[in-house]
């Protein structure tokens, strides 16, 4: 047995790492232990041919900090010197983002030998691809743009609640049918701070566009793979689907995104029929069609009226106070009126709407409404038979409530 210069034992720790799932291989690692006064005592490399690494050490408990990935010289890590337990790790100026895994523990040396195995967790999401079909022959570029997403992470893995966020922008390009536009490379991003907006920009020259946004109903976690695809149409604008898919990363789970022209903004001296946002609407609101960008919950003929759906949905009011107050300023461009909370009745209508919301099997959400002048909560939950079960009408907090307005509108 080895000791230091008091005395004391000093002990051999073995250290391997591996990723949380078999098909993942760690081909550079760095191991950093902490004693318990938060002083980095030892720094410890590993590559993908070293079972094990190893550390002396004397008695005591230490905490264990590891950081895995394909190629960790991208990222701005922490000699042992600067090294803390809250060290922030960020990609380094003009590097491309690569995998990039984290995770800690900790071990009491007590005298004897150990063998400690750590199974890290990646901390970083890939957009497979990106694919806006069915783009007019007169669009020049295509850009999407998916925002805000977190620039750092600490050594314990997680994520600055402050971090005001950073963008990425894909360019599209034309496919040899001249209306699809694509991005086939996967692109590795830290994942997104809440729900992410993706904008879609339209091109014609230098000075005209037209973009089109959406704030996404879920984050784009990590140790998720996005594949995003789009369609415009004349009608509507441009409707996405967003598929989220595990490919040995994760739990697979979807999210989708509808787009259409109350979403759109166009700047420049262009003129496109295609892209001006005209809310002059042709025919008649049909229930269950969409009708000035909005989806139509029900109509009345007689009173020539219609129940329309907000286009967008947003989430995280505390209570019913934060929820009206948020109501009293929703806007939806080409739709005048005041919007107001949906009837339990028109919350069924359109939560069990495909085309409307898409939850996964066991997935659930829950929105706002209104019964009697209370401001109420319904969750919704999707059946392992396709349809959905409404459940636990209540008024009672909740965190995670979406407010989705209608408004009756008056036709012609």
């Amino acid at each position: 047995m080895e000791f230091d210069s008091d005395g004391t034992p000093i002990n051999e720790l073995r250290i391997g790492t591996r990723a949380g799932d078999d098909a993942t291989t760690v081909t550079d690692g760095r191991i950093y232990i902490f004693n318990n006064s938060g002083e980095c005592v030892s720094v410890l490399s590993t590559d993908q041919n070293a079972e094990y690494t190893s550390a002396k050490l004397p008695a005591g408990t230490y905490s264990v900090y590891a950081v895995g990935g394909n190629d960790l010289n991208r990222f701005t890590l922490p000699n042992q010197t600067e090294a803390t337990t809250t060290s922030w790790l960020t990609l380094e100026d003009g590097k491309v983002m690569d995998d990039l895994l984290l995770s800690n523990t900790t071990v009491t040396m007590e005298g004897e030998d150990k063998t400690l195995d750590i199974e890290l967790n990646r901390k970083v999401m890939s957009v497979s691809s990106v694919t806006i079909k069915k783009v007019p022959t007169d669009v020049t570029a295509v850009e999407v743009m998916v925002s805000p997403l977190y620039s750092k992470v600490k050594i314990d893995g997680t994520f600055d609640t402050n971090d005001t966020g950073e963008s990425y922008t894909f360019t599209l390009t034309k496919a040899t049918d001249g209306t699809t536009w694509d991005y086939q490379t996967a692109k590795t991003l830290f994942p997104s701070k809440g729900e992410p907006t993706i904008t879609i920009t339209f091109k014609r020259g230098e000075s005209n566009t037209t973009t089109y946004s959406y704030e996404a109903a879920g984050a784009f976690a990590a140790n998720k793979r996005v594949k995003i695809e789009g369609t415009y149409t004349e009608s509507q604008g441009v409707t996405l689907t967003g598929t989220l898919t595990s490919e040995a990363w994760g739990e697979e789970s979807n999210v989708e995104f509808d787009f259409d022209n109350t979403n759109s903004s166009q700047q420049g001296n262009g003129n496109d029929d295609n892209n001006n946002n005209n809310n002059t609407p042709s025919g008649t609101p049909v229930a269950g069609e969409t009708y000035l960008g909005c989806y139509v919950v029900s109509v009345d003929a007689d009173a020539k009226t219609a129940v329309l759906l907000s286009p967008t949905e947003k989430k995280g009011y505390k209570n019913s106070t934060e929820a009206t107050s948020a109501l009293a300023s929703w806007a939806v461009d080409g739709v005048a009126g005041t919007w107001r909370f949906p009837t339990l009745d028109e919350v069924k209508v359109f939560g069990s709407d495909t085309t409307v919301l898409e939850l996964e099997t066991g997935n659930q959400r829950i929105y706002f409404y209104e019964a009697n002048s209370t401001v109420m909560n319904i969750t919704i939950v999707k059946l392992a038979t396709g349809g959905y079960k409404f459940k636990d009408e209540t008024n009672m907090v909740s965190q995670t409530a979406y407010l989705r307005p209608v408004i009756d509108y008056t036709y012609e």
